[in-house]
């Protein structure tokens, strides 16, 4: 069982070890970078990379603040502009915006509907 502020003691204690190998097989190979994103994706501008962009959504979209670093309009149109001269493939995740519809008129729109539910969340991920 974990608690909301964390594990308990005894049992799932024990369990860390293998939790953390898991963890560490999964991530043989994979280069993890600490950077600003625009930097990144300048960085990897080549056709044979893929660029997944989820940033924080316009906060005119959203019904709360919780990102530590919040992005302004201006830093959107800025990565917008990054992601549509990047050479390769690119799937941007966001909410519809006056701003990003005038920017991607000649991007492929694609909706999903997804709704998870915490405990299946946790249930899926963390048993």
């Amino acid at each position: 069982m974990i608690e909301m502020n964390g594990p308990l003691p005894g049992k799932e204690g024990l369990r860390f070890p293998e939790k953390i190998a898991a963890v560490a097989e999964r991530l043989i190979g994979v280069q993890i970078e600490n950077q600003p994103a625009i930097e990144l994706i300048k960085r990897y501008s080549r056709q044979n990379v893929l660029i997944y962009a989820n940033p924080p959504y316009i906060l005119s979209t959203r019904t709360t603040s919780s990102y530590k670093h919040e992005m302004t309009e201006e830093d959107h149109e800025e990565l917008l502009d990054v992601l549509e001269d990047h050479p390769g493939p690119v799937i941007l995740s966001g909410y519809t915006h006056p701003l990003y519809d005038g920017k991607l008129k000649g991007w492929r729109r694609e909706q999903k509907g997804l709704k998870l539910k915490l405990e299946q969340f946790v249930k899926k991920y963390m048993d």
